[in-house]
């Protein structure tokens, strides 16, 4: 039965406001991707995509999980000496460690072109790009030292106002005539600047001094010992997730690598759908087990799982079906690609969000360790498949690949579900769901019908984006409009 062990945060304030935050952060790569796209066509976008990549995977390792260490040991303490303390060893260590990170990408910057990038001149885009290791792990510890401090709401106004600013930037230099080196050049200088505005911050709300000492070593290595078994199992979602980026580039070239990171960008849209839902599913669930409420719990999963699905699956067929019209229209016609891919691409993260309550269940019921081997297995499994079949099939194979593995992650989650005294009726309501596919299903095969008589426009596609909706929403509205009307109902309440 549903026990105790779970501390809800009602900060409701907290969680709109990083909804925003995480919306504008992820709208940003769609918003970038047009000027991209045009300016630096598929080569020149994968680069791109390969720097983030790799500054994605050395940011964790060199913050070492000390993040977690920080949100568990600072949180409600008061004693500014003790919080200035340990912000500040925390922070020299990462300074150390992402220090020395960077200066090995700097010095192997040849190297990581001959080997993932292969592009005349981008070494010293990969040259530029090491800074980014150094001040994105400073960045990566002090969103969580904010988190401890409970000041969220101003870590995300800074950050939403530093996406803005990127987005202004790339435009800016794209259409003057510049190149992705200046890009590169000015995130840096941005992010230098907001992580002095980070730390002005704090000293102004007294929350920061750098006149306290240092902590023992035990202490910090003990703080290094609880993050990075986190960490581990952190790099091995990394994986999944955009890992087989420098697989792809490895055995074909930059252009592919474009390619591919497109799609999965536009996929990307049913992770963002899912944003607003999956925040505030968490400390709900944490609540319902708190207190020991089973059928509060399976009420709220359902709830959930059932207004994400009102507009992921159509999403996701709408998406499907125009993937390549969406890719050449908002880039160039070299963005063209097999749909399948696309497709594979976009079930992949599909899947991944309908696991979600398989996730939180496990987080909920302190299952860090089959978490952690879970997430490396399913690592494993992804490489092992990039490697056999991108040499054989291309791109196709790291979508493939890719969605192999998120099955194998998603379905062990979901029939997990049955082990924690619940049955996969109670978490999800299937004959909901089913509607919901039946009215995505048709609004999909209308878009393929009318497709040929819509021209291969901008003001075409989002004629056709409008007849799915309607299409989608007609048989909603008249087959489910009770069951829709509790939904919204239950929502507010």
């Amino acid at each position: 039965m549903l026990k105790k062990n779970v501390t809800l945060s009602k900060h409701s304030a907290f969680i709109a406001i990083r909804f925003l935050s995480e919306v504008i952060s992820r709208a940003s790569a769609l918003i970038t991707f047009p000027i991209m796209a045009q300016y630096l066509g598929t080569e020149g976008y994968g680069v791109n995509a390969q720097i983030n990549t790799l500054i994605s995977f050395l940011v964790p390792i060199t913050s070492l999980g000390l993040g977690f260490g920080i949100v568990r040991t600072l949180a409600g303490n008061s004693d500014r000496a003790f919080v200035s303390s340990r912000i500040l060893s925390t922070l020299a260590v990462a300074l150390v460690t992402s220090g020395v990170c960077a200066g090995i990408v700097f010095a192997a910057a040849p190297q990581i072109n001959d080997a993932f990038i292969k592009v005349p001149g981008a070494e010293s885009i990969v040259r530029w790009s090491a800074p980014l290791i150094i001040l994105s792990s400073i960045e990566m510890l002090l969103k969580d030292y904010y988190r401890a401090r409970l000041r969220i709401v101003a870590f995300s106004v800074i950050q939403i106002i530093q996406t803005v600013m990127y987005v202004g930037a790339v435009a800016w230099i794209l259409l003057s005539g510049h190149g992705l080196l200046v890009v590169i050049q000015v995130w840096v200088a941005i992010k230098l600047g907001f992580d002095f505005i980070y730390l002005a911050y704090l000293i102004r709300q007294n929350e920061l001094a750098f006149n306290t000492p240092l902590i023992p070593g035990p202490e910090l290595m003990a703080l290094i010992q609880y993050g990075v078994p986190i960490m581990i199992a952190g790099l091995g979602t990394w994986f999944t997730q955009v890992g087989d980026r420098w697989v792809i580039g490895y055995y074909l070239d930059a252009s592919q690598v474009g390619i591919y990171n497109a799609a999965y960008t536009f996929a990307g849209i049913l992770s963002a759908l899912g944003s607003p839902f999956w925040s505030p599913l968490y400390p709900l669930m944490a609540a319902a087990y708190n207190e020991n409420n089973s059928e509060k719990l399976k009420h709220t999963c359902r709830l959930y799982m059932n207004l994400f699905c009102s507009i992921g699956f159509p999403a996701f067929f709408g998406l499907t079906v125009l993937s390549n019209d969406l890719l050449t229209r908002f880039g160039t016609e070299s963005f063209s690609a097999n749909p399948l891919i696309f497709l594979l691409i976009a079930l992949a993260i599909l899947l991944d969000q309908v696991a979600t309550h398989g996730y939180y269940l496990a987080y909920i019921l302190n299952q860090t360790i089959f978490l952690r081997n879970l997430t490396l297995v399913t690592a494993a499994i992804n490489l092992l498949l990039n490697v056999l079949l991108v040499p054989q099939i291309g791109i196709l194979g790291s979508a493939l690949a890719t969605f192999l593995a998120y099955l194998f992650l998603d379905l062990i989650f979901i029939f997990r579900i049955r082990t924690y005294d619940l049955k996969l009726t109670d978490v999800y309501d299937f004959p909901f769901l089913g509607k919901i596919l039946a009215a995505s299903s048709i609004m999909a095969v209308v878009i393929i019908v009318l497709r040929p008589f819509f021209s291969a426009t901008l003001p075409g596609l989002f004629a056709l984006v409008f007849i799915g909706m309607i299409s989608y929403g007609i048989p909603v509205f008249f087959g489910m409009r009770g069951e829709v009307r509790n939904l919204i109902k239950n929502f507010r309440s």
